[in-house]
């Protein structure tokens, strides 16, 4: 029973051992992935890992998100926002969305996570299809933010409708809402 006990404790200090060496490139590799979704949402640009460590964390109309504004020579480019709902089909999506200075125009959107249906509710991934490019240059005047069955501009999935309902939803209240917190500042 004590070599039991001894080769748990050796066991778990190798682990805790590999963690301590391999976690900050594990970081770094997240860090890069988080920003290449930044740089393709701004392909125009050169961003930097900097630019994305400390965002502000605020509630948008009780929603919290995590917002981080872009400067280039002190001039306001764009503004990510990084927002979450749980109304996918499989649960979380977590989305970043990039507004114009103009406080109206969405720039795009690109999917950060979600554990959607493979062949189905997977298609709000930009890896996956183009669906997500119609967010592009779109703007509360310009598009009705609900899927075509709910009376919308957007389109859903043949057999995947509640995905495409949750993308769609959270882009139109995170730039209304957006758009309302700014309208208090003009």
């Amino acid at each position: 029973m004590q070599r039991l006990g001894i080769f748990a404790t050796v066991c778990l200090l190798a682990l805790s051992s590999v963690y301590f060496l391999v976690s900050p490139s594990i970081k770094a590799q997240q860090e890069k992935a988080l920003l290449a979704q930044f740089q393709a949402l701004l392909p125009n640009e050169k961003l930097e890992v900097e630019q994305f460590k400390h965002p502000k964390k605020v509630l948008l109309n009780q929603l919290p998100v995590e917002i981080y504004p872009i400067q280039y020579n002190d001039k306001l480019i764009a503004t990510f926002i990084k927002a979450h709902t749980d109304k996918g089909y499989n649960g979380n999506i977590t989305l970043l969305i990039a507004i114009a200075p103009d406080n109206r125009t969405l720039i795009g959107v690109r999917v950060l996570s979600h554990q959607e249906t493979p062949g189905l509710g997977d298609k709000i991934d930009a890896n996956k299809s183009d669906w997500i490019e119609s967010f592009k240059h779109q703007s509360l005047n310009s598009k009705k933010f609900l899927v075509k069955k709910d009376g919308g501009d957007f389109d859903a999935f043949t057999g995947a409708t509640i995905t495409p309902r949750a993308v769609v939803n959270l882009v139109g209240q995170v730039l209304k809402d957006w758009q309302e917190e700014h309208k208090s500042h003009e």
